[in-house]
C-alpha cells in the first residue's frame, strides 16, 4: 500500500487498460488519455476511488524497488509488500529520518540541505544522542549529495517510504546474526534493575553490566555466548516508554509535569492532521440463534480530532491481534461510499476516510508491533504512542468509546424493557 495524490501525469491501469490523468476539471471530474488508443475519457473521482476500493484500478508505482509486471506496460507493485522483509530497513529509516525535516520545507534552498548535513554529521559523535533523535539503530556520516538523492528517490516514488530502499536488497542476509535468549534475558534484566532506577546510571553503564555478565557465563559454559554491542543495548533501551522511563529514573510526579500539555488539550488545524484508535471490550455477550455462546465483541474505532468525525472501526471475538487493528486501518483510508447503498435506511453519506498525518495509540499488544510501525514508514504517517495510564492523551476516541457504551446498554435495557411488557402479568416477568 501507498499514498497517492491526483495530479496531471499520474498514470493508472483500470480494467486492464493504461491510463494517464490529462487534467483535474471542476465538480471533480478528472480527464484521462487512454494509453491504447489515443482516446480520451472524463471520470469522476468518486468512480477512481470506488475502483481502488474495490481493487479494480491500480495506481503506477515509481522509483526505486519497483517490480515489473510481466502483462503490463507499467510498474503497479513494490518488489516487496512491507519493509520487514528486507534486512536493510534500518538503513532506509535512517535517509527518512535525515530528510524528514527538508521534506514539507516549500522554498527549499541548498544553505537549508548544507545546515541539515552539519547536524547530522555533528549528531552521530554521540551515538546515545544520535539514537535518541534519529530514533533508528543505524546512522553514518553523510553529504549534500546523498540528502540530494535520497529526496530525488522519494519525491519520484511518490513519497514511499520503500524507494529509499537500496536497490541490493536481494543479496545476503542468510547468516545475520541473532541474539540469543540468555543474551536478551540478560540485557532485559539489567535495564529493569539498573537502568530504569533512581541511580540512573548511563546506557554505557548498562551495556558494560551486561558485557561483564557475558563474560562471566563463557567462562563456566561451553556454549560461548557473543557479547552484544553497545548499539543493541540502546535499541532495547528505547524500546521503553518515555513515560516509564521518566517514572522510574525520577518519579511519577516529574513524568506527569513533563506530560502536562495534554490538560489544555491538542490543538489541530485541519482533518486528518491527528487521528486517535483505541479499542474496547464491549460489556455484552453475544449470542446466537442457537443458544451457543459467542462472547463479548471487540471494537476497535478511529476518530479524526479535528472533525470528530468515525474514520474506520473493526468488530471481532476472541483475543485483539494487530490483524484487527490493520482491518481498521484500511477502513480509515477507504472509500465509504458502499455504506448507503448496502443500508438504505441510512440517509446521510459516509465521506470520511483518507491518511492521517499522525495516528495516536496505546500501547496494547495490537497496537505496538512491527506491523502498524511498517505500514505507517510506508504510509509517511507519523506514530504517537500515548503513556501509559494517561487516558487524556487521546481523549477524543476515549470518551466516543465510553457513549459507544452507554448507548449500547441504553438500547439494551430498552428493549429489555419492551419484551419483558409483551409477557402477562401474572407470570411475573
Amino acid at each position: 500500500m501507498f499514498t497517492v495524490t491526483l495530479k496531471p501525469g499520474l498514470r493508472f491501469q483500470k480494467d486492464d487498460k493504461v491510463y494517464q490523468i490529462l487534467e483535474l476539471l471542476p465538480n471533480q471530474l478528472v480527464k484521462v488519455l487512454d494509453e491504447t488508443f489515443g482516446d480520451s475519457f472524463t471520470f469522476t473521482q468518486q468512480e477512481l476511488i470506488s475502483s481502488l476500493s474495490n481493487g479494480d484500478l491500480l495506481f503506477e508505482v515509481k522509483g526505486k524497488n519497483k517490480k515489473k509486471s510481466s502483462d503490463s506496460t507499467i510498474s503497479t507493485a513494490y518488489q516487496f509488500n512491507d519493509i520487514s522483509s528486507t534486512s536493510y530497513s534500518e538503513l532506509a529509516i535512517f535517509k527518512f529520518r535525515v530528510i524528514e525535516p527538508l521534506l514539507n520545507l516549500k522554498n527549499r534552498k541548498e544553505t537549508d540541505i548544507k545546515k541539515r548535513v552539519d547536524e547530522i554529521n555533528t549528531l552521530i559523535q554521540n551515538p546515545r544522542i544520535a539514537q535518541e533523535k534519529l530514533k533508528c539503530t543505524y546512522y553514518k556520516k553523510t553529504s549534500r549529495a546523498s540528502i540530494y538523492r535520497w529526496l530525488k528517490a522519494y519525491e519520484e516514488g511518490n513519497r514511499d517510504f520503500r524507494s529509499l530502499l537500496p536497490s541490493y536488497y536481494n543479496s545476503g542476509g542468510k547468516n545475520r546474526y541473532r541474539l540469543s535468549s540468555v543474551v536478551m534475558d540478560l540485557i532485559k534484566q539489567f535495564i529493569k534493575e539498573k537502568y530504569l532506577s533512581k541511580q540512573r546510571i548511563t546506557r554505557y553503564d548498562t551495556w558494560i553490566f551486561v558485557v561483564d555478565k557475558v563474560a562471566e557465563y563463557n567462562l563456566t559454559s561451553l556454549d560461548k555466548l557473543l557479547i552484544p554491542s553497545y548499539s543493541t543495548v540502546c535499541r532495547y533501551i528505547d524500546k521503553v516508554p518515555e513515560y516509564e522511563l521518566v517514572s522510574a529514573r525520577y518519579s511519577k510526579r516529574n513524568a506527569e509535569i513533563k506530560f502536562d500539555n495534554i490538560n489544555s488539550g491538542v490543538k489541530v488545524s485541519y482533518p486528518l492532521e491527528r487521528v486517535e484508535i483505541d479499542a474496547k471490550t464491549v460489556d455484552v455477550i453475544i449470542v446466537g440463534e442457537d443458544g451457543e455462546v459467542i462472547g463479548r465483541p471487540n471494537f476497535i474505532a478511529a476518530i479524526d480530532k479535528f472533525t470528530r468525525s468515525i474514520l474506520g472501526f473493526h468488530l471481532s471475538f476472541g483475543k485483539p491481534g494487530w490483524q484487527d487493528t490493520m482491518y481498521c486501518m484500511r477502513h480509515i483510508m477507504t472509500d465509504k461510499s458502499y455504506v448507503v447503498s448496502k443500508y438504505p435506511n441510512i440517509k446521510n453519506n459516509w465521506t470520511s476516510f483518507g491518511v492521517p498525518k499522525t495516528i495516536v495509540i496505546d500501547n496494547g499488544k495490537e497496537f505496538k508491533n512491527k506491523a502498524m510501525e511498517d505500514a505507517c514508514l510506508q504510509l509517511g504517517i507519523i506514530l504517537e504512542y500515548a503513556p501509559p495510564r494517561v487516558p487524556e492523551w487521546k481523549g477524543s476516541i476515549e470518551r466516543f468509546l465510553e457513549l459507544l457504551i452507554l448507548a449500547l446498554l441504553i438500547i439494551f435495557l430498552v428493549q429489555h424493557d419492551q419484551i419483558c411488557s409483551n409477557y402477562p402479568k401474572e407470570k411475573n416477568h
